[in-house]
């Protein structure tokens, strides 16, 4: 039976006959046999039509035929280029009479003929599209579905919507290859993507030999210039001490130092000559400066440090170490090396 068509039956009106009356969304039909179109009569519903007219028309036949709009919908698959993976159609669409003769005479179609035609539209897809072309999948069905619709004469075909979806796995493995060409835009062929990446991996290498060898040169000229005394001035130099922190620290390695000389030269340990050369180091504070001259310390100083390791008595060491300090601090703030 055709899509949109209820009855066929043979026709006659007689003379005491009323003209029949189809239901609200039918209509009928009269023909006459091997006649077309043209030899045809449409009775719809809610008019009132001449009964000696359709007598005179000699019609044969009666066909009641539907005019309500029908709704289509239906799933399929297509298969990728890559077999294991399928995209999900899905097809929806109305339709109704536009031109009952137009339809009965030239388009009669039967019931399947719409899930046909989409079907063999869906299966000329199989194995055309990879899983990024979903949206070239999806414009392509909707132009060959309404090219083969139209062999359809006098049906109107409306709302035609086409959703193209990659199956979950094809979405899993499309979103991973993603992530590994995230970066490259201008590379034309693997071979220029392999160069882009050594090119890069060259820039960054170049870079950290280039940042290694400044710090290098950086903490050489601070070791020149201020000898042990280098990592320190660097930390002050970064912000990460202040000057009364700076200062301190380096009244606190004078003071260290001397103390230790004075252990030595209580102990007899050096002679008057080293005693007197090691103080000049420490006074002219040598490990911080290298290259300034510092006035020599006077030989009543180193005597003093001889006579405190002769002494037995600890409160002559302690004034003598309170005097090595007063001069150690006069020459600091005199030569302005430190503030």
């Amino acid at each position: 039976m055709s899509e949109f068509i209820v009855s066929e039956e043979t026709f006659k009106l007689g003379w005491a006959e009323r003209v029949p009356t189809p239901q609200e969304g039918e209509c009928f039909l009269l023909y006459q046999s091997g006649a077309g179109a043209q030899s045809s009569f449409l009775i719809n519903y809610g008019v009132k039509y001449s009964s000696a007219g359709i007598r005179h028309g000699h019609y044969n036949q009666k066909v009641k035929i539907s005019l309500r709009q029908k709704m289509f919908s239906q799933s399929y698959r297509v298969i990728m280029q890559v077999a294991d993976f399928h995209f999900n159609v899905m097809v929806r669409m109305s339709y109704d009479i536009r031109d009952v003769r137009m339809y009965f005479f030239e388009g009669k179609m039967e019931e399947d003929d719409v899930q046909n035609t989409v079907r063999k539209v869906i299966r000329q897809q199989d194995r055309r599209w990879n899983a990024w072309e979903d949206i070239e999948l999806q414009n392509t069905l909707e132009n060959e579905i309404e090219k083969s619709l139209k062999r359809y004469e006098g049906v109107r075909f409306r709302n035609l919507e086409i959703t193209v979806t990659p199956e979950e796995d094809a979405v899993k493995m499309r979103d991973s290859n993603k992530k590994k060409t995230v970066g490259i835009h201008v590379a034309k062929n693997e071979m220029d993507e392999q160069i882009a990446k050594n090119e890069q991996a060259e820039r960054l290498v170049d870079s950290e030999q280039k940042l290694k060898i400044k710090q290098i040169s950086d903490m050489a000229l601070l070791c020149q210039n201020f000898g042990n005394m280098g990592p320190i001035v660097e930390e002050y130099l970064k912000g990460n001490m202040d000057g009364k922190e700076l200062y301190d620290y380096i009244m606190r390695s004078r003071a260290e130092k001397l103390g230790v000389l004075q252990t030595v030269a209580s102990g007899d340990m050096l002679t008057q000559e080293e005693t007197i050369e090691k103080l000049n180091e420490i006074l002219s504070n040598s490990d911080f400066l290298q290259t300034t001259e510092f006035q020599k310390l006077p030989t009543k100083e180193v005597s003093r440090i001889e006579g405190s390791s002769t002494g037995n008595d600890g409160n002559d060491m302690k004034n003598e170490e309170e005097i090595v300090n007063k001069e150690d601090k006069k020459e600091i703030f005199s030569n302005g090396d430190y503030l």
